[in-house]
């Protein structure tokens, strides 16, 4: 393949990804309100006014328009655009390590739900269970695809449900949903080791992140801080 037209695939890649990241952004804010987010147009949520398509285009309007509302000029969130080059920057690396392949778009598809579950778990601290089971099937697909033993996976799975129930019962800092999450994340590995190493990195992810909020006074030692941002990230370090 030309250098030129990689390049033109990987920014259409990329290009994809925000896509997809700005569409995950609307149905996190309208999960609960379905037929909306299938049928309803995308609108400002301080003046109501809708959003023409020329001013819907991921990254390039939210530069144009400087982060404000075309209308009403009140600050579109930050997150909008974070959730846009994310989730492009992550279907662009998938593509550089695996080309236009069923691998890639297995890959793509984990990346969107597994971003959709940090996010969510951000936004309201819950983690919805048909997230983690099409996350489970999506895996138990790619190991089916890629002929690797499926049963290798079981056994980190079992390893961190022990450690993640152990966690929960004895701190109670996690939640349930973290639970299912942090043994699903085992899954994702081949051994015991493996296993361990996506925790370790998972929970040092975590601590710093918490000891950085202390100290800007973004967050007290009572507040419960999201889990499944962390774990996701050790599960996407693996896949990628």
């Amino acid at each position: 393949m030309k250098v030129k037209n990689k390049m033109l695939i990987g920014f259409s890649v990329f290009y994809f990804g925000s896509i997809i990241g700005s569409l995950m952004g609307a149905f996190i804010e309208r999960r609960g309100r379905l037929i909306e987010f299938l049928l309803g147009r995308s609108y400002c949520v301080n003046c109501k006014s809708y959003i023409p398509i020329y001013y819907n285009i991921p990254i390039f309007s939210y530069i144009f328009l400087r982060g404000k509302c075309h209308n009403c000029k009140e600050k579109i969130p930050i997150y909008n655009l974070f959730y846009e080059i994310t989730m492009g920057s992550l279907f662009l690396i998938v593509f550089i390590n695996k080309g236009l392949s069923i691998e890639f778009f297995l890959r793509a598809i984990q990346i969107t739900i597994l971003l959709t579950i940090a996010f969510t778990d951000l936004k309201i601290q819950y983690i919805y269970t048909f997230d983690l089971v099409l996350l489970l099937i999506s895996e138990v697909i790619y190991k089916y695809m890629k002929n690797q033993n499926v049963f290798k996976g079981l056994y980190p799975m079992v390893m961190l449900l022990v450690i993640f129930l152990l966690i929960y019962f004895i701190s109670g800092g996690i939640g349930e949903g973290d639970i299912y999450l942090g043994a699903i994340s085992g899954f994702f590995t081949n051994n015991l080791y493996e296993g361990f190493i996506l925790f370790r990195n998972s929970f040092i992810i975590a601590a710093l992140v918490a000891i950085i909020l202390l100290i800007l006074k973004r967050k007290k030692k009572e507040d419960a801080i999201a889990f499944a941002p962390y774990i996701v990230i050790g599960i996407i370090k693996e896949i990628l």
